[in-house]
């Protein structure tokens, strides 16, 4: 059991009050999300620790669906040992995407699915109670210090595992740091992503850093959706058309996105090509209505995911493709369809401050892949795609539309992809194999 520190302990106790301090601001902002998705002022019981009980011998902690995806093979391996698993999650997509996939074993009693409880020591203590694990398995680079601190007081030892800590993660902290220690010196054990993030773990005081690698490189590309997709392009008469798909945009950067798509769409106008189709995704389910009207305003023809396709991604409706300029991704959970349509991927975030999200899955898929300058929260794998021939980092939006008009004919050597996916899967075996060694499986 690891001992918390006495600067530690002040933290955890002013961060606990702060907690209780900010409990109605918190349900304001479940009630204001559950306008446009009502699952988050549902099972509130088990954000506070409540809920049926359930024995478990792991506790795996994926945030959302992002997570849940890149640790699901992990999560079929430990239920293969026969582990009994409680998975939580914090956004209803990643608890909904939970209960489907394990939709099987949650009926064998294999394992369950719930929210996370709230930052408060007294969630965790009846968390605890109520499942009993031995191994808590905390995904990704999120640091939840009451979350840790009731590990340690519990006597369950948890590591962060396919974790990451950026350069700036640490300036960003640093203050903190001075003053009370870092919440990551509390775990068992840290699998880190990359040599960098590691070093970075260990100048804020984390033991047992390890270099793992990246789960998200191991995930389970969901077959009906890339054949859907393959389909879709057959049907549609797509095969010789040219296809972008930006993925995960977010709000700050619809405008330049946008603008993008009209300028493209005019430079192939010029040249006397087919014109392109763009499956433009945003990453947050409000934005999605709001994306559909800009779309008109600017005078796209786009159709909506949901009123073109089936559960079953069949389309339902017949258009003249060749007329349509945008298909809007307004699901959750597809993002393997939105990129099996498209030759060139546009991972978003990389022209907002708060950084570019994952280039993993079109790396999987084989896809000439651009992303915005705001790499800083995925300079692992970027810098290495890029070195390999797989990436290209973009400054500005100028420069987006030049590199989308040269990327969409350019062909990625198959050898290049499986060179480079060889070298950094795998971690979910390194990741099992870790623990046994420390005596935790």
């Amino acid at each position: 059991m690891r001992l918390i520190s006495h600067r530690l302990k002040l933290f955890l106790c002013l961060y606990q009050f702060a907690w209780w301090l900010g409990l109605p601001f918190v349900f304001l902002y479940l009630l204001i999300r559950s306008h446009k998705d009502s699952d988050y002022r549902h099972n509130l019981e088990e954000r506070f620790g409540f809920g049926p009980t359930f024995e478990a011998n792991v506790w795996v902690h994926a945030v959302s669906l992002g997570e849940m995806r890149a640790v699901e093979p992990l999560i079929r391996s430990l239920l293969a040992k026969n582990k009994t698993l409680v998975v939580t999650c914090l956004t209803p997509a990643g608890r909904r995407y939970g209960l489907e996939a394990f939709s099987t074993e949650i009926s064998k009693s294999q394992m369950c699915v719930r929210f996370a409880p709230f930052e408060l020591f007294g969630a965790y203590r009846r968390f605890f109670k109520r499942f009993k694990p031995v191994l808590g398995l905390v995904v990704e680079q999120e640091i939840w210090p009451i979350m840790l601190g009731a590990g340690c007081i519990n006597a369950v030892p948890i590591y962060l595992i396919n974790s990451q800590m950026t350069n700036f993660g640490v300036k960003k902290v640093a203050w903190f740091t001075m003053l009370f220690g870092h919440c990551s010196s509390l775990v068992t054990g840290v699998f880190a992503k990359s040599e960098a993030s590691a070093n970075n773990f260990k100048s804020l005081g984390a033991k047992n850093v390890l270099v793992i690698g990246e789960l998200r490189f191991d995930q389970i590309i969901p077959s009906w959706q890339t054949n859907g997709a393959r389909d879709f392009r057959k049907s549609a008469g797509l095969l010789a058309r040219p296809t972008f798909v930006i993925c995960s945009m977010t709000a700050d950067e619809e405008e330049i996105y946008i603008q993008a798509i009209l300028e493209v769409k005019r430079k192939f106008a010029d040249f006397g090509v087919l014109a392109p189709l763009f499956i433009l995704v945003p990453r947050a389910l409000e934005r999605f209505d709001v994306v559909f009207e800009s779309l008109g305003r600017v005078e796209l023809k786009a159709v909506k995911r949901s009123e073109t396709f089936d559960d079953s991604l069949v389309p339902i409706k017949v258009f003249e493709w060749d007329e349509v300029d945008v298909l809007l991704g307004d699901s959750f959970g597809e993002m393997f369809f939105y990129m099996g349509l498209a030759k060139t991927a546009i991972v978003g975030g990389g022209f907002n401050p708060s950084g570019a999200h994952n280039i993993i899955e079109p790396l999987m898929l084989g896809l000439n892949t651009l992303v915005g300058p705001q790499i800083w929260t995925i300079m692992f794998p970027t810098m290495e795609a890029q070195a390999a021939g797989l990436v290209t980092v973009v400054d500005d939006n100028v420069a987006l539309v030049t590199e989308m008009l040269a990327a969409y004919d350019d062909n990625i050597e198959k050898s290049q992809r499986t060179n480079f996916l060889a070298v950094y899967s795998g971690a979910t075996e390194k990741t099992l194999k870790v623990l046994a060694e420390q005596g935790h499986l």
